[in-house]
């Protein structure tokens, strides 16, 4: 049976869910995210004048369509009023295809979110920590304001794309030259939550994340992100670079650091092994421990290990013969 409205207000608001619904429900969440956040926008401007505003305040992340809706049906020239926020949301996202490099590498998430924060001395937008690492990506981008002399302005999308380009570059270049990813073996749990510790104790752990960690592997891929971003130096162009000779530094130590970690714990189990050498290498054992601050027993250990992760061990820990 067909019901027939004969109220005109009643009319109005079924023509205005039906086309909300034609509308909203083929935008993807990081669209209609982007639609309300330009509500808001508005909305904040017409608060300041005492003007009637749109209240969307309380809408829950988990279903924003059907809130959106709710909010929006009973407005008068909805049609007008959303083609106009649909037709920014179009000029300000980039596409899609912008954020393929980010998908399914959590590693390059939450270094492109730590530069991000890092930067925004140079850019303004709002960080949403509490959303998973793309999402705030997204977020970020999407919303992204550019510091010039006359004050805050949109950011255009060629400055996104430039934004996403430079990161991009820099951790790709990073993780070409990089030593560390086969030093820290994905099936050394131990050694994972010891450089997460050591992170943390120096001040460089990336841990504002909303990411369930745990699993070891994603604490890898956290630790790995929090190197990739250590002394990051960021420019007013956007251009992306780290103090080369201060992480190696850093990265030098925290290595050696792990070598006397192991030492020390093995001493207390190890037993006594001895091995004929040469004078020569016996000196040029003892000259390279004395160089590296360790004992030769220690030093032998961390060139042994070294030279088996490093020809023995593929990239991800794994043991290759």
């Amino acid at each position: 049976m067909t019901i027939i409205f004969s109220d005109p207000q009643l009319i109005e608001r079924q023509r205005n869910l039906q086309y909300l619904k034609k509308v909203l429900d083929r935008l993807t969440d990081r669209q209609v995210s982007h639609v309300i956040y330009l509500i808001n926008m508005e909305s904040n401007r017409q608060r300041a004048m005492g003007l009637h505003f749109i209240d969307l305040s309380g809408i829950q992340d988990v279903n924003r369509k059907e809130g959106l809706k709710e909010r929006l049906v009973g407005l008068d020239n909805l049609k007008e009023y959303l083609d106009d926020k649909i037709i920014q949301m179009q000029a300000n996202l980039l596409p899609e295809s912008e954020f393929d490099w980010l998908k399914k590498d959590l590693r390059r998430q939450v270094s492109c979110l730590r530069v991000l924060e890092l930067g925004s001395h140079w850019h303004f937008s709002k960080l949403e920590m509490n959303k998973q690492p793309l999402d705030s990506i997204y977020s970020y981008i999407d919303n992204l304001f550019i510091v010039t002399a006359e004050g805050y302005v949109p950011a255009t999308l060629d400055c996104k794309a430039n934004i996403l380009a430079n990161i991009k570059s820099f951790l790709n270049t990073n993780r070409e030259s990089e030593s560390y990813t086969r030093w820290l073996n994905i099936n050394d749990k131990n050694q994972i939550e010891w450089a997460q510790n050591y992170l943390q104790r120096n001040g460089y752990y990336i841990n504002n994340l909303n990411i369930d960690i745990s699993h070891i592997e994603v604490v890898r891929d956290i630790v790995l992100s929090s190197l990739d971003t250590i002394y990051l130096l960021i420019y007013p162009t956007n251009y992306v670079s780290c103090m080369a000779t201060e992480k190696l530094l850093f990265i030098d130590k925290m290595k050696r650091a792990w070598s006397q970690k192991k030492f020390r714990d093995a001493s207390k189990t190890k037993s006594q092994y001895h091995l004929p050498l040469t004078r020569m290498t016996k000196t040029r054992l003892e000259k390279l421990a004395e160089v590296k601050g360790l004992s030769t027993t220690a030093m032998l250990d961390a060139i042994i290990n070294t030279a088996y992760e490093r020809d023995c061990l593929g990239e991800n820990g794994e043991e290759l013969y």
